[in-house]
């Protein structure tokens, strides 16, 4: 047999005093400094793991970059009938043939 659900004065007592010990004090919203402290926090955790992971990262950053200015040529690519898949290909590699997929397999003389 289950035990009841927590009902009445002990379960509202308890959520109160969870609320009191956060600081909102049943009102639902944290408090303005436990939020800056918050916000600070994960600020200091954001900097600390960009500066730990910059040399993984650069790569990464770069190619948002790119895939950012080579948006819109994809997207009038669409616009002329080509699906994604191809106006990205297009736009990227299908464009250079020198510079093609198998540009990296072939051995150079």
């Amino acid at each position: 047999m289950t035990p009841p659900a927590r009902t009445g004065r002990i379960a509202d007592r308890r959520i109160a005093m969870r609320a009191a010990a956060w600081g909102n004090e049943g009102t639902g919203v944290m408090r303005v400094e436990r939020q800056l402290w918050f916000w600070v926090g994960a600020l200091v955790v954001l900097v600390l793991a960009i500066a730990l992971l910059r040399d993984i990262l650069l790569p990464f950053v770069a190619a948002v970059v790119v895939a950012y200015f080579l948006n819109p040529i994809a997207d009038r690519l669409q616009v002329y009938g080509l699906n994604r898949t191809w106006a990205a290909y297009r736009t990227t590699v299908g464009t250079r043939p020198h510079a093609g997929p198998m540009r990296a397999y072939r051995p150079v003389v």
